[in-house]
């Protein structure tokens, strides 16, 4: 009783201290505002799929094709080179920012039009870096890239066959790469047209020409952009034509693993912030290199061989309401 008469400051300092600490606590229970939040506690990037075994491997395993100038070709000094091949190292450089900023290792493996899908499924090869069209039916089975260029399917024949377009092959044969679209557009035209051409299957560009030139088939029906690059590479554009109207309008993109969102948005973020001036350098820087490599004094057709990988894009391009990104000046 003494006490509280003499020294009510005590109950008072206590229930200040009570009272303040109790506000400490309330605040160290409050959330953080969400600026300070997401920058305290946002959870780190977990990688997986591609990206993560690229992180840990350092390693991009890329897929090219021997025979797809000027998309994806090897030099005389070995080297892989090729449009698509360039498109593949801006995303594998896309790809060393997303997993810390250090750029993998390319591997390169090579490919074909027969196995190509077959080891992206497998994990073979992490990106298919060639001249592969996107359609439905190979969306079952991997993923594709924005569109990076556009063509279209027509006939490379002997200047003095006197051929100019399907018609004129009726009870006559044509080459074709295994497994390409150009091969199941072929048959679906013949059948559709009722015309009695004998279809020959081959492995690459080189062994259907070969054919050509052994006398055992009258055509060769490819992308009319890589048939004027095998016709350049052989020293044989003099000799040869690419003659008709397009059968089919091919759209090329990247083929990678479904079902990868992270690799995906790498891939698509990658071509889509491209400049556009810098894919039309790469192209013509492409088409001039391996120009230049095939030099043949005697057959190639320099001119004609740049102006047949100019106009093979351009074609399809204006015929679809679209521009090849190459040369989108240009139309």
């Amino acid at each position: 009783m003494t006490r509280a008469t003499h020294f009510p400051w005590r109950r008072a300092v206590a229930r200040h201290r009570m009272l303040v600490l109790g506000a400490v606590a309330l605040l160290a229970l409050a959330p953080a505002p969400a600026g300070a939040q997401s920058e305290r506690f946002a959870p780190p990037v977990v990688l997986g799929g591609t990206l993560a075994r690229v992180a840990q491997a350092g390693t991009l395993r890329l897929g090219y094709r021997a025979d797809a100038a000027p998309f994806s070709f090897v030099s005389r000094a070995g080297e892989v080179h090729g449009y698509s091949i360039e498109i593949c190292r801006a995303i594998a450089h896309a790809i060393g920012d997303e997993i810390g900023g250090v750029p993998p290792r390319i591997e390169f493996r090579r490919v074909t039009a027969a196995d190509r899908f077959d080891m992206v499924g497998s994990g073979a090869i992490d990106i298919e870096c060639g001249s592969t069209t996107n359609t439905p039916a190979r969306r079952e089975r991997v993923a594709f890239s924005p569109l990076t260029f556009i063509t279209g399917t027509r006939l490379a024949v002997r200047r003095d066959a006197g051929i100019r377009g399907l018609a004129d092959l009726d009870g006559r044969s044509v080459a074709v790469v295994r497994g390409t679209t150009n091969e199941e557009a072929l048959r679906g035209i013949l059948a559709g047209r009722r015309l009695r051409i004998g279809i020959v299957a081959a492995d690459d560009l080189s062994r259907c020409f070969a054919l050509l030139a052994a006398g055992r088939v009258d055509a060769v029906a490819g992308d009319d952009v890589l048939l004027v690059g095998e016709l350049v590479r052989s020293g044989e554009r003099a000799r040869h034509a690419v003659v008709g109207p397009l059968l089919t309008f091919e759209r090329y993109g990247i083929a990678f693993a479904r079902d990868d969102p992270q690799l995906a948005a790498v891939v698509d973020r990658a071509i889509r912030d491209r400049p556009l001036g810098r894919a039309a350098e790469d192209l013509q820087q492409v088409v001039r290199a391996h120009v230049a490599q095939r030099r043949a004094p005697r057959h190639a057709d320099e001119p004609g061989a740049r102006a047949g990988f100019r106009n093979a894009g351009h074609a399809a391009g204006v015929n679809e309401a679209h521009c090849n990104p190459a040369i989108r000046q240009s139309c």
